[in-house]
């Protein structure tokens, strides 16, 4: 039982380090990082994640084995009760590390999720000087420009309409902000608030430095292309 104890925590050790790998992958790619695959490498590292999990539940129930084997059985030699708390205390370290790569890895996906909304804020607002700008620099009343907006004259604003003003619209604007300044930037100043997880570079350590895998290499590239497959689903 202890021989197993032994190997399922070499087991979790590796995959331990698969975790740190993937997360170290997050670290600084916040501002220069599509949203799209963000959010494909956050689902990436929350399967990592919960393959390292299934790994230390696996070590538990075998730790806990060992540990109602000898408060059973009187007979083991005592020597076995030596062995318990350093596999506890190996579980409890990797367990620590788990929670910490979970919290990174929430953060990534609410850094992206907050990324999305201020791009489509920007685009709205962009929207709107647009349609400012039209609208000033042809002296519309706002039932003429709705006019413009509803070609077909049925009274209604459909997708459709709105691809067709926008495709025929000025958006060569020299300077939105200097005419339209009411309408901010929300991404203005979300340089400094972007979270790049600096602190995950703590995970970095000698093991982290091995060589990857074949197939971990091709899981990080599939995540970067947009490809990556979660429980046989595409994503």
């Amino acid at each position: 039982v202890v021989a197993e104890a032994v190997a399922a925590i070499e087991a979790t050790s590796r995959a331990a380090v698969r975790v740190d790998r993937q997360i170290l992958r997050l670290v600084g790619r916040v501002k220069t990082t599509p949203v799209p695959t963000m959010l494909r490498l956050a689902d990436r590292t929350d399967a990592v994640i919960a393959e390292s999990r299934k790994a230390i539940e696996a070590m538990g129930r075998q730790v806990q084995a060992i540990t109602s084997d000898l408060e059973s059985d009187p007979s083991l030699p005592s020597m076995f009760a030596g062995e318990v708390t350093p596999l506890t205390k190996r579980m409890k370290e990797l367990e620590a590390r788990l929670t910490k790569a979970t919290s990174l890895s929430k953060r990534f996906r609410e850094s992206a999720n907050s990324k999305l909304s201020l791009e489509a804020e920007k685009f709205q607002n962009a929207v709107l000087k647009i349609v400012r700008h039209h609208q000033a620099t042809k002296g519309l009343t706002a039932e003429k420009l709705f006019a413009e907006f509803d070609a077909d004259g049925d009274g209604k604003m459909t997708a459709t309409d709105f691809v067709r003003f926008f495709e025929g619209a000025d958006k060569n604007i020299k300077s939105l902000h200097d005419d339209f300044d009411d309408v901010e930037d929300p991404l203005a100043d979300a340089t400094s608030k972007q979270d790049d997880l600096e602190d995950a570079k703590v995970l970095k350590s000698p093991e982290v430095d091995d060589e990857e895998s074949e197939q971990e290499a091709e899981e990080a590239a599939e995540a970067d292309a947009g490809g990556v497959l979660l429980d046989g689903q595409d994503t």
